[in-house]
């Protein structure tokens, strides 16, 4: 019986334990191919205004959108030298916000919805300003959460939302690289 008791406690405090979980980290694309662009020089830009008013929540964020990005476009991004052009990758929106659900039926849980809103731009440029190839990427992360989970919860959730965005961008800008800006690097 005592055996079983302490069994039983161990169990109990096991449960009542906080999960580990993982901190966000900057993604290592050493296995993918960097991106080459027909450039000279690459400029990473920002336009993003902080705002720190709710709905707006990137301060409780592990890493903010924009950040993200342009750790992403410092990774992936590489000029190649064979043209005198410009390259500019451009961050015109990363923002998360929060938006309060009340509970649908009495046995539901009041929820957050979280919106993961992006738009980046790589332009190529050339030494007179002439703006030759454009591309745009844009889209959204949206996730639910019980507004009274941990805060591990809630940041392992916008870490996989920020995973989502990153990815989006690399696989669209990946082809349309591929696609718009084969025709410059010749």
């Amino acid at each position: 019986m005592k055996k079983f008791f302490i069994l039983f406690l161990c169990s109990i405090l096991t449960a009542c334990m906080p999960t580990y979980q993982k901190p966000y980290q900057v993604k290592d694309y050493t296995k993918e191919p960097a991106i080459e662009l027909p450039a000279d020089k690459i400029e990473m830009v920002s336009e993003i205004e902080p705002n720190q008013k709710l709905p707006h929540v990137e301060d409780l964020m592990p890493i903010t959108p924009e950040k993200a990005l342009l750790n992403w476009a410092y990774i992936r991004l590489r000029d190649n030298h064979q043209k005198p052009y410009l390259a500019k990758f451009i961050v015109k929106q990363a923002s998360m916000t929060r938006e309060e659900m009340p509970a649908e039926a009495i046995f539901k849980l009041e929820n957050y919805k979280y919106t993961l809103t992006y738009e980046v731009e790589l332009q190529l440029i050339n030494q007179k300003g002439t703006l030759l190839k454009t591309t745009n990427v844009k889209g959204y992360v949206m996730r639910t959460q019980p507004i009274r989970s941990s805060i591990q919860d809630r940041d392992a959730m916008m870490v996989e939302m920020l995973d989502e965005m990153e990815n989006a961008v690399n696989e669209k800008i990946v082809t349309e690289v591929q696609q718009k800006f084969v025709d410059f690097s010749i």
